[in-house]
């Protein structure tokens, strides 16, 4: 879709009474014009022609912050970067009082006192306040709506550190998918689950930190590779307890365990055997690889490694909501919209042979893929990978890797 950019060329809100029966957006962007281009002019008398924010904290002794956001709102090309500088009502309001001692126009002062008071009112209106205009303005420019989406994923991985009382500096899912040497219609899959840098914010309380799948033997045969991968984990290595819950082994944290100013590092590892499928024709259930993050995490890399000839297509990678439509609606059935969440999910290609698989964020990454191949005695010179690498992931959100069959044409088994 493109971008809305709307240029700020000083026009003030409709004066004649009609600017309320416009669109709000087009409401929201006349304000921004507005509201800058009376700003404008006290920002150039208080900094100079320059508008450095340390002139206007040294002439008007308002707040470096302060100063620098209404600086950026002042110098800002279109109503979207406007909307997404311009301080509170509060701090506007501040930084005109403190003008008051200057030599300014008539009328310039009281100009931007009342378009303090339009966007006071306006943001009475708009649900949700300003992160609701923030939301709308983020529609404009993707840029925008980068920033908009960073601060508020920011904000959750804050809130809900502080309602569990824990976090994890590096959440890390890597998915090993090749077909299964028993049924060439199935999958076999090796996960490896870690949590880097587990830190308490508050004494006391068990904390999850991975899950392992509990499979109906006669359907699928499985087996758990050993639980914790003790190499990666920290010294001495961490004692966790297994609670049984339907369908799934929770290892858990113990509530005398992990003391506060100390950090834990958990790395463990299960093997599916025959438990996923392969769609090879159109219409089929696409195969799903998915991860829901329980716990808080200031970087999330989240990795699958498919060996070349399981599927016939590149996948597609989602964020929804989880828990309400099933794994294997398509991403382009009417249903799938109902759960979708407005996270950017990026996704990279990983070479042939990974050699490429080396992640910042873990520098014991790429000795953890080699012992998962050396773990499954899977030929990794035949893998292709697909990462997600997140800043402040968002807790309960899930993402999912869409493996889905060609759309049509004829069925290429010769590529397996």
């Amino acid at each position: 879709m493109p971008s809305k950019r709307r240029p700020i060329t000083g026009r003030l809100p409709a004066q004649n009474g009609d600017s309320g029966e416009l669109p709000l957006d087009e409401r929201i962007a006349r304000l921004a014009e507005g509201l800058c281009a009376a700003l404008r002019p006290i920002v150039m008398h208080a900094a100079g022609s320059a508008m450095r924010p340390s002139l206007l904290v040294r002439t008007l002794g308002v707040d470096a912050t302060l100063a620098a956001r209404i600086v950026r709102a002042a110098k800002s090309g279109t109503a979207t970067d406007a909307i997404h500088e311009i301080p509170s009502p509060e701090g506007l309001r501040i930084f005109v009082s403190a003008a008051a001692r200057l030599k300014l126009e008539p009328g310039v002062r009281e100009t931007a006192i009342q378009r303090i008071r339009e966007f006071e009112l306006l943001l009475a209106e708009v649900p949700g306040g300003r992160a609701g205009l923030d939301a709308i303005a983020s529609s404009w420019s993707p840029a925008t709506r980068m920033r908009a989406e960073h601060a508020a994923r920011q904000a959750t991985f804050k809130s809900m550190s502080t309602l569990l009382g824990y976090f994890t500096d590096t959440a890390v899912m890597s998915v090993f998918v090749q077909p299964s040497d028993e049924d060439p219609a199935l999958t076999d899959s090796l996960y490896l689950m870690g949590k880097l840098g587990l830190r308490r914010l508050r004494p006391g309380g068990r904390i999850t930190v991975y899950g392992l799948q509990q499979i109906d033997p006669e359907l699928y045969r499985t087996t758990v590779e050993g639980g914790l991968l003790s190499e990666f984990c920290s010294t001495p290595l961490p004692e966790l307890q297994m609670v049984k819950r339907p369908g799934v082994e929770l290892a858990v944290v113990p509530e005398d365990a992990l003391p506060l100013g100390e950090e834990m590092t958990v790395v463990a590892s299960q093997m599916v055997r025959r438990g996923g499928s392969r769609p090879r024709t159109p219409g089929a259930t696409p195969a799903v690889e998915g991860l829901v993050l329980r716990m808080p995490a200031k970087e999330l890399v989240f990795d699958t490694f498919v060996r070349e000839d399981t599927y016939l297509v590149e996948p597609r990678l989602t964020a929804t909501l989880h828990g309400f439509v099933p794994d294997n609606v398509d991403p382009d059935d009417p249903a799938f919209g109902l759960d979708a969440v407005g996270v950017t999910t990026k996704m990279e290609r990983l070479s042939r042979g990974l050699e490429d698989v080396d992640c910042p964020e873990i520098p014991a990454y790429r000795s953890m893929v080699e012992e998962g191949f050396a773990r499954s005695g899977w030929d990794r010179s035949r893998f292709v990978g697909y990462r997600c690498r997140m800043r402040y992931p968002v807790p309960l959100v899930r993402l999912t890797y869409w493996f889905s069959a060609p759309r049509e044409g004829p069925n290429r088994e010769g590529a397996r």
